[in-house]
């Protein structure tokens, strides 16, 4: 007989979790910017179109709708993204896609970092420090007893994506503070 109920809980899905909560977190302003162009976008529409207060649109079989737009039918026509608007919208995907890029190459490091590790010391040392911040009470005060590059179990060529994207990491972490 299968199993009923929530799936048990494993270091693998707490890792996944915790790394999607760190993302999710980092990323927050970047969304909200997009949101807040794609809301702008929405107002620049009705203003050439005049859509009768329909709050999205619709651009290449993808609806985009206006925060302020509770939800979305699924049998309703949106009108379609106005020409004029297609090269602000096609910069603003362009955002959208280097963002989720971003999301999923930090997604894949965080978890080759922090994959495998053996008590909540060994995840403190894997852990980057520009996300000490994200974790939870009393485990941000625990020190780091060993160096990242050796608690970490990166080789050379992982150790170098790393450096590469540990800007790109500081950069969300820190404007989730500013922003």
């Amino acid at each position: 007989m299968p199993r009923r109920g929530p799936p048990p809980t494993t270091p693998e899905n707490a890792l996944s979790k915790f790394i999607d909560g760190v993302l999710g977190q980092m990323l927050a302003a970047e969304n909200r910017r997009l949101q807040t162009a794609i809301d702008k976008m929405v107002e620049r529409q009705e203003e050439i179109v005049s859509s009768n207060g329909v709050l999205a649109f619709a651009y290449k079989g993808t609806v985009y709708r206006s925060v302020r737009a509770f939800a979305i039918p699924q049998n309703k026509r949106y009108p379609s993204l106005h020409l004029s608007l297609w090269s602000d919208m096609e910069t603003l995907l362009a955002d959208k896609v280097y963002i989720d890029r971003d999301r999923q190459t930090i997604n894949q490091m965080l978890y080759k970092c922090l994959n495998g590790f053996k008590d909540t010391q060994d995840f403190r040392n894997r852990l980057p420090e520009v996300l000490v911040g994200y974790l939870d009470g009393p485990s941000r005060q625990i020190p780091r007893t060993v160096p990242f590059e050796e608690a970490v179990c990166l080789d050379e060529r992982d150790m170098k994506m790393y450096q590469r994207i540990l800007p790109r990491i500081e950069l969300y972490a820190v404007s989730r503070l500013i922003y």
